[in-house]
């Protein structure tokens, strides 16, 4: 079983979270939406993971075993066809006035790029 990540308190309503391997370094994000993944099972360890060229902050996927989620689309609900950006373009800082959610495919992805039973034919 992984460990849940323990937060640290930056101000009333931010949380560090502790990224299992970059050493020092955390993610931020707003109080009631990390309590929030937690609730839902999403309790795993926080990590970096390395796509396209870019780091994300994710977690293990409680729903689908062996594969991993980002948290910015934990956070915001974004689904298939849309993408999470980042105001800040700081991709620690999950707080949810630094993301937003456009049309498109994450990390430039088009429908024929993903797995047939990733995409059910809608754009």
């Amino acid at each position: 079983m992984k460990k849940t990540p323990q937060p640290f308190i930056i101000d009333a309503q931010t949380y560090g979270v502790p990224l299992s391997n970059s050493g020092s370094q955390y993610a931020t994000i707003d109080r009631d939406d990390y309590h929030s993944l937690i609730e839902k099972g999403f309790n795993g360890s926080w990590y970096l993971s390395w796509a396209s060229g870019n780091a994300y902050v994710n977690t293990a996927d409680r729903t689908h075993l062996g594969q991993n989620v980002s948290i910015a689309r934990l956070v915001t609900g974004a689904g298939q066809g849309e993408r999470v950006r980042y105001r800040d373009q700081n991709r620690l800082n999950l707080s949810a006035a630094n993301l937003r959610v456009e049309d498109g495919w994450a990390k430039g992805r088009t429908p024929t790029d993903l797995p047939e039973e990733n995409f059910d034919g809608n754009l």
